[in-house]
């Protein structure tokens, strides 16, 4: 079965592996493009993502899907990174309006 998202131009990092929590050393991969967290069933919360992924200064895309990040969306995830693309999907426990983020939201 195929993906549904895109595959990154560079490696991607823990995709389908079994994190039980995001390591802090991921901030340690500074020069890392993409980052794709899905089927971890990482449960973890938005401020701690928030807090490993706006010390990535080259990271652009964010790929987080069947895992259990929960918490209310951070602004900062948006507004303080490179993030271009950001996927969301399936079983994420996230709160809060979208619309603040100032990102187009697209289904």
């Amino acid at each position: 079965m195929r993906s549904s998202h895109p595959a990154p131009s560079h490696p991607s990092l823990l995709s389908t592996s079994q994190v039980t929590g995001l390591p802090p050393q991921l901030t340690l991969l500074q020069s890392l493009v993409s980052l794709d967290l899905s089927a971890n069933f990482v449960l973890d919360t938005m401020q701690n993502l928030v807090g490993i992924v706006t010390q990535m200064p080259a990271l652009e895309q964010l790929i987080l899907i069947q895992d259990r990040i929960q918490g209310e969306i951070d602004c900062r995830l948006f507004n303080e990174t490179n993030l271009s693309v950001v996927y969301i999907n399936n079983g994420n426990l996230l709160t809060g309006p979208l619309d603040q983020v100032g990102w187009r939201l697209m289904m």
